[in-house]
């Protein structure tokens, strides 16, 4: 069977129902992509997550996949799980909308690198809207208000 991975809201009950049937989140077609590859390309973060949760395991390919793609949203959770920073490659591509979409998220990950880590990226961009919100919540303590940020937006994930 062939896992079909697209873009669209649609797929989030069609992976779900795989998953839950126990389908293999590890499967490779015959060119030898990954299921969570293809995900981190083409499809959406919530499905690159609860890939990574069913066990999914080959983040490293599927972090270059989203990041030729990219697909910044899909970047956090795989670097989440535990993603090593891809080694800057010169990529020699003409199209101009494939190198612009590689530059971009470049940038984010050259941002997490300054950071000398995900999880420090994250927690310094956690702060950084906590610090946004307080102001406009003083009776709300900070800690509370980090929590709500953390629920409410896609900490990292930009």
């Amino acid at each position: 069977m062939e896992w079909v991975v697209g873009n669209d809201a649609a797929y989030q009950p069609v992976i779900a129902a795989l998953v839950e049937a126990g389908a293999d989140v590890n499967y490779t077609d015959r060119h030898g992509r990954s299921v969570l590859t293809k995900a981190a390309g083409y499809g959406t973060a919530t499905t690159v997550t609860k890939l990574i949760s069913a066990g999914a395991v080959d983040l490293d390919r599927a972090l270059a996949k989203a990041i030729e793609n990219g697909r910044i949203r899909s970047c956090a959770p795989i670097l989440r799980a535990g993603a090593a920073l891809p080694v800057d490659n010169d990529n020699d591509e003409d199209d101009d909308i494939v190198l612009e979409r590689i530059l971009h998220t470049r940038a984010y990950m050259e941002k997490i690198d300054a950071a000398g880590s995900f999880k420090a990226y994250e927690k310094a961009h956690r702060q950084q809207l906590t610090a946004i919100f307080l102001p406009k919540s003083p009776t709300l303590p900070a800690e509370m208000l980090g929590r709500i940020v953390e629920f409410t937006f896609d900490i990292g994930g930009h």
